[in-house]
């Protein structure tokens, strides 16, 4: 049982939202969306919470009055009328966003400097000179001026990192909802290139069609549909003998990818309606990829096929992936999970689809953008 903290919590006070025990995560969290950095909001929150802890109760409006305080005794600015924190004598530089003075936005650059492929110790001293340059021209710049000068000095990374850069920033702009779409046979790749490109484009909406056919499986009985209750690889049962073991291996992959795309169809769907970019992984993803968007909905897709550089490489992943993933059936069914690969990547060759060799995973996500970035950003 967790020991009960001795330290005294007064009481927070509002007339709009009632009132709540002080919490010094509440501030902290407070603080990181007006711009702060998380040493930045904690150490001002820790200074609060010494500041009220002999009050039994504190009005909302002296609180904020004690956090800006805290914040000019730290050195880390200003409450600005809108709630923000602005500039303080540290960093005079101020961006105007949407109308609006906001302190410049080191965080935000420095990671999209890692995303499209900058060294970490070579990032911080990127946006080092883009801040550099901009104080060289005024204190109170536009946003579109940090874009490009952060877009020129990326210029001295090579074509690729600008080229990456204005896919994320094509994403962030987009006024219809960007679906990116990842295929290929089991042990490619996938799933762990969805989260390093989710995190990287700034695409929060991820969806697995293992958990889309997993979700039909629940609802769906195997005597109805046998063949969603089985590996993508187990191949179709085939009484009367008419396939040989190769057909069979095909013709069930293809079985159960079609009853995964109504589902995957449906997610979509939703994903446009709502106005949400979404990035989608799974074997059942079969080129053309344009067949899982909804007719007549409006938004940017793009897609692509990974696949295994060797039939080695490709048996190697196996032993490697997460504990919640049957290994031990995909190892004994490598032969089958190979016909699907090849069977993926020569309807990929039919509709002339991407396809991504990336032997190493550090680099897989950025030959990925690379590729995106040619057919979203042209």
């Amino acid at each position: 049982m967790a020991k009960k903290s001795d330290r005294r919590r007064p009481l927070v006070v509002s007339q709009r939202h009632g009132s709540w025990p002080f919490q010094t995560g509440r501030v902290i969290a407070s603080l990181l969306r007006r711009g702060l950095t998380m040493e930045q909001a904690t150490t001002v929150a820790k200074d609060v919470r010494a500041r009220v802890a002999q009050l039994d109760r504190v009005e909302s409006a002296a609180l904020v009055a004690h956090i800006a305080s805290a914040l000019v005794a730290g050195g880390h600015g200003h409450l600005a009328k809108d709630g923000r924190v602005a500039p303080g004598p540290s960093d005079p530089l101020q961006v105007v966003v949407a109308g609006r003075a906001e302190p410049f936005p080191r965080h935000i650059l420095l990671r999209d400097a890692v995303a499209v492929g900058v060294d970490v110790a070579r990032a911080g001293a990127l946006v080092d000179s883009v801040h550099a340059r901009l104080m060289l021209i005024a204190q109170v710049v536009p946003e579109q001026l940090v874009r490009e000068q952060f877009e020129l000095a990326l210029g001295a990374e090579g074509p690729e990192a600008v080229r990456r850069y204005r896919l994320i920033e094509t994403i962030r702009a987009s006024q219809v909802p960007v679906v990116v779409f990842l295929g290929g046979a089991s042990g490619t790749g996938k799933s762990t290139l969805a989260l390093e490109l989710g995190f990287r484009l700034g695409i929060r909406r991820t969806l697995s069609t293992d958990m889309v056919r997993e979700t039909m499986r629940a609802v769906l009985a195997p005597a109805i549909v046998p063949g969603l209750h089985d590996h993508s690889f187990g191949g179709l049962r085939d009484p009367d003998g008419m396939l040989d073991p190769r057909g069979r291996v095909i013709a069930g992959f293809l079985q159960q990818a079609a009853q995964v795309r109504v589902g995957v169809r449906a997610v979509v769907g939703r994903a446009v309606q709502e106005g949400t970019h979404l990035l989608v992984e799974g074997t059942h993803l079969l080129p053309p990829f344009s067949e899982f968007v909804p007719a007549g909905t409006k938004v940017a897709c793009a897609g692509m096929v990974l696949a295994a550089p060797s039939s080695e490489h490709h048996r190697q992943r196996f032993p490697d992936r997460p504990g919640t993933r049957d290994s031990a059936a995909a190892l004994n069914g490598f032969d089958a999970i190979r016909i699907v690969h090849d069977h993926v990547l020569h309807l990929a060759e039919e509709t002339d689809s991407l396809v991504l060799v990336a032997p190493d995973r550090a680099v897989a996500p950025l030959y990925a953008m690379d590729l995106l970035a040619r057919a979203i950003v042209g």
